[in-house]
């Protein structure tokens, strides 16, 4: 027995700015859904431009049966890709799905943007503690570093900080636990389990520890290749622009692959639609010539039985 599968992206349903990618499969005889199990994988940016075999980064967390995957922060600048068979042993067969590179949206874009201009800014967010109970806090990110100072009740936590390093802070995700949970590790034995908002907030305060993060040690290693490594050293700078500039050509060829799949779903439906209009026109145009042949034939004959009466 056949089926096909196909994986399309769904907006969010409470009007937030995340997105959804849902695999569906279905009977090639009947037509009629089946089940599926899938594995998400990652691909990260080094490797979005070239083939398949490239290594992937399994999507923990996640359960076969899921055939539904929530996009993150850190699925921004990867291609996701899901490995599809169907759960009934009557069929065979397996098929990997991909989409991407993911991008942010351009509202989230737009105030990433503002907060790396302004040099941080803060969320409210909920700590998680060790007994399972929350209270209330603010993370506060800065050029520096991150701090996350509890608000309610007052004086219940010491005030914590971490500045950036090459290992620390580091921020993660877990797609199976609450949609707004992440984790900032600050050093080896501390730990921040917390909880924004929503998940966009989540997505959004992630995003800007990372980049923050990321312009703090690009600084750094600039400031030491221009310093100490002397004439050799404008190659690595100009490798890290290479880089940049290669995962954004990655992000723009999606986004094109993206936009040519929407122009031909588009031009399919005008088709049909343009099919539907003509064949509409024909009938209406039977049905008027019918009719109107019936109406002259009734006149004539109204019209000879007149004359013989006369």
């Amino acid at each position: 027995m056949g089926y096909m599968v196909k994986m399309d992206t769904k907006g969010a349903e409470d009007g937030s700015s995340s997105s959804s990618l849902v695999v569906s499969g279905l009977d090639t005889e009947s037509g009629f859904p089946v089940a599926l199990h899938c594995r998400w994988y990652r691909k990260y940016p080094q490797y979005c431009c070239r083939s398949r075999s490239e290594p992937l980064c399994e999507i923990l967390g996640v359960r076969a049966e899921d055939t539904t995957y929530r996009i993150s922060a850190d699925d921004v600048g990867c291609m996701v890709m899901v490995e599809v068979e169907c759960a009934e042993s009557s069929y065979k067969g397996k098929t990997l799905l991909s989409e991407g590179p993911m991008e942010m949206d351009a509202a989230t874009r737009r105030m990433l943007d503002n907060i790396i201009a302004a040099g941080g800014t803060r969320f409210q967010v909920q700590l998680i503690g060790d007994d399972g109970g929350e209270v209330d806090a603010m993370l506060q990110v800065m050029s520096n570093g991150v701090r996350l100072t509890v608000t309610a009740p007052r004086n219940s936590y010491e005030p914590m900080e971490c500045c950036y390093s090459g290992e620390y802070p580091e921020v993660r995700i877990y797609p199976a636990d609450h949609a707004s949970r992440f984790d900032v590790i600050a050093s080896e034995g501390a730990r921040w389990k917390l909880k924004a908002l929503s998940r966009q907030a989540r997505d959004l305060a992630v995003l800007t520890i990372r980049s923050l993060k990321g312009l703090q040690l690009y600084g750094n290693s600039r400031a030491l290749v221009e310093g100490e490594l002397g004439e050799g050293g404008g190659r690595l700078v100009m490798s890290l622009e290479m880089e940049r500039l290669r995962t954004r050509v990655a992000g723009l060829v999606g986004e094109a692959e993206r936009l040519r799949r929407q122009c031909r779903k588009a031009v399919a439906e005008k088709q049909t639609l343009a099919d539907q209009l003509t064949d509409t026109i024909e009938a209406y145009t039977q049905v008027m010539e019918s009719g109107s042949s019936g109406i002259s034939e009734a006149y004539r004959s109204a019209i000879t039985e007149d004359v013989g009466v006369r």
